[in-house]
């Protein structure tokens, strides 16, 4: 038994599907989350822009 065009096109199409759906998930994902005011930022601002809390530089506090 062997498998046909239109499996093999299906299984093409399901996976272009999944892969679509899970970069439109990611770039609506939260970035940050505030520990001030709770807010759920989702750019990478430096500060909050509720509160003004400055977020620290990655790396910096090592």
């Amino acid at each position: 038994m062997s498998i046909g065009f239109w499996e093999v096109a299906f299984l093409i199409i399901l996976l272009l599907g999944i892969v679509i759906v899970s970069r439109l998930v990611e770039r609506f994902r939260t970035k940050r989350i505030c520990p001030e005011c709770g807010l759920a930022i989702q750019t990478h601002l430096p500060t909050c822009p509720s509160c003004h809390f400055n977020f620290p530089i990655k790396g910096k506090d090592r």
